[in-house]
């Protein structure tokens, strides 16, 4: 594998990670990687949806370019441990990464976060699935998370509701 062609998606993110200095990170360089994180990462990056991939006991972070803002402006994500990068909402989304690194996907539906992206707490609404990534020997490897925020949605319709039962 030529780490210079890889991953191949177009896009910011996947120009990022080419130029990362993996060879200095935990998970090495990209030459050493599973087949299974190179295969999944190329899938995500290439994805117009809102994801992130995270790998290892290190629970490296790795995020495609629709997950920007998700992110906002918190400090770069990518190589670092998804605890770290979400560490405000990690009482909540830690239960369901351990289901993710036992095998188990998870749905969740609008579920209320208290996110800081932009310099202060916010409250904020996602809805995403995390899913258990396995290696070539059916091992979890990692797990991909898909996302999209939902807080305008809610917003809007706790408003009609308020409207509705004002009239």
């Amino acid at each position: 594998l030529d780490s210079r062609k890889f991953p191949r998606a177009p896009g910011l993110m996947s120009a990022k990670t080419r130029a990362f200095d993996w060879a200095s990170h935990p998970l090495g360089p990209i030459d050493s990687w599973p087949r299974a994180l190179r295969v999944v990462l190329e899938f995500m990056l290439s994805s117009h949806f809102p994801k992130c991939l995270i790998w290892g006991p290190h629970q490296t972070t790795f995020y495609n370019d629709a997950y920007q803002p998700i992110l906002g402006e918190k400090p770069e994500a990518l190589g670092r441990p998804f605890p770290e990068v979400w560490h405000e909402t990690w009482p909540q989304v830690g239960q369901i990464a351990e289901r993710a690194w036992a095998g188990e996907a998870t749905f969740m539906r609008d579920m209320p976060l208290t996110v800081t992206r932009h310099g202060f707490p916010e409250p904020a609404y996602f809805t995403f699935c995390f899913s258990p990534v396995r290696d070539e020997a059916g091992t979890v490897g990692g797990y991909a998370v898909t996302v999209i925020e939902t807080t305008q949605t809610h917003h809007a319709q706790q408003q009609l509701r308020a409207e509705a039962s004002s009239l």
